[in-house]
C-alpha cells in the first residue's frame, strides 16, 4: 500500500507541478493548456478565499511564509497598475493577463497539502525529478528532430539571428531545476554519477536553449553555495573538475559544432555592448535599452 500511495504522489505532483509552472506553455499542446489553466485559475482563488475565511474566522495566525504568499500576490496588481500607467491599458487587462498567480496561489495550496500530509517532501523532490528528466528528453528530442521554423507563425519559437535563427521556447524551468539538483547533490555527496548528471542538464541549456538570463542565474545560485558550503580542497578539486569538462566540451564542439560555440560568444559579447549602452543586431537584446528607459 506504501508503494502505491507513494505512486499515486508522485503522479498527482507531477500533473500538479507540470500545470502550475506552466509547463505546457509554448508547446504543440498550448491551446489545450489554456483552456485547463482558465479552470484551474478559478479553483485557486476560490481555494485562496476558502483558506484565508477559515483563518480569519478560527483566529488563525498567519506564518511568516504564508504573508509572504500574500505579499506576492501584489506584484501582479503592481504590474497592471505599471501597465495602465504607461500604456494607459486598463487595469483588469493587466490582472487578466498575468500568470504569476499560478504559481503563487498553488505556493499555498502545497503549503496545505504538506500541512495534512496529503504529501510529502520525498513525494515533491520525486516530482521534480521527473519532471526534469522528462522536460529534457522531450525538448531536446523535439529540437533535435522537428526544424523550430515549421512553428514561425505560433507562439512555440522565436527568431533570434545570433542563435542561429528560429529556437524553440520551451519552458525550461524543471531543467534548470535539474542542473542545480544533481550540481548541488554532487557537492553535498561527492557521487561522480550526479556531476554527470549536471553536466548534462547544463549543456542543454548552454549550447541548446542559449539563454543568457538562464545561464547566468545557474551559475550564480552555484556559485552561491559553492562559496558558502563547500570546503576549500572541495572547491579546488570541483572547480578542476569543472574546467576539464567545459574544455573538453568546448574543444568537441570547436570540431564537430563550431557554430554552437561561436554562437555563445556572440550572445554574450552582445550583452556586454548593451551594458555600455550601445546597439547590437540583436533586437532582443536591445529591448533591453527600451525597458531600462521605460523603467527609469
Amino acid at each position: 500500500m506504501k508503494v502505491k500511495r507513494e505512486f499515486v504522489e508522485s503522479i498527482f505532483l507531477c500533473a500538479f507541478f507540470a500545470l502550475f509552472f506552466r509547463l505546457g506553455f509554448r508547446t504543440p499542446i498550448v491551446n489545450i493548456t489554456y483552456l485547463i489553466e482558465a479552470a484551474a485559475l478559478v479553483l485557486l482563488f476560490v481555494f485562496f478565499f476558502l483558506y484565508l475565511g477559515n483563518s480569519f474566522n478560527n483566529r488563525i495566525r498567519l506564518t511568516s511564509l504564508e504573508i509572504l504568499i500574500l505579499l506576492l500576490m501584489l506584484m501582479p496588481l503592481s504590474s497592471a497598475y505599471s501597465a495602465s500607467v504607461e500604456f494607459k491599458q486598463p487595469v483588469v487587462y493587466g490582472v487578466l493577463a498575468q500568470r504569476d498567480f499560478y504559481l503563487i496561489l498553488s505556493g499555498l495550496a502545497l503549503l496545505m497539502f504538506l500541512r495534512k500530509r496529503i504529501v510529502s517532501i520525498e513525494s515533491i523532490e520525486k516530482a521534480f525529478v521527473i519532471l526534469a528528466w522528462a522536460s529534457l528528453i522531450f525538448f531536446w528530442a523535439i529540437a533535435a528532430i522537428v526544424n523550430p521554423e515549421r512553428f514561425r507563425d505560433t507562439e512555440l519559437v522565436g527568431y533570434v539571428e545570433a542563435k542561429g535563427g528560429y529556437i524553440y521556447l520551451f519552458n525550461v524551468v524543471f531543467i534548470m531545476f535539474g542542473s542545480l539538483y544533481y550540481m548541488i547533490k554532487y557537492l553535498s555527496t561527492r557521487k561522480f554519477l550526479n556531476l554527470l548528471y549536471g553536466a548534462v542538464f547544463l549543456f542543454y541549456l548552454v549550447f541548446v536553449r542559449q539563454d543568457r538570463t538562464i545561464i547566468v542565474s545557474i551559475s550564480a545560485a552555484l556559485f552561491v553555495f559553492f562559496l558558502k558550503n563547500i570546503s576549500l580542497k572541495s572547491q579546488i578539486k570541483f572547480t578542476i573538475y569543472l574546467l576539464i569538462y567545459w574544455s573538453s566540451t568546448i574543444l568537441i564542439l570547436k570540431t564537430v559544432r563550431p557554430d554552437l560555440v561561436d554562437r555563445n560568444i556572440e550572445i554574450f559579447s552582445n550583452a556586454f555592448v548593451t551594458l555600455e549602452g550601445k546597439k547590437t543586431k540583436e533586437s532582443s537584446t536591445n529591448i533591453r535599452l527600451v525597458e531600462t528607459a521605460i523603467a527609469l
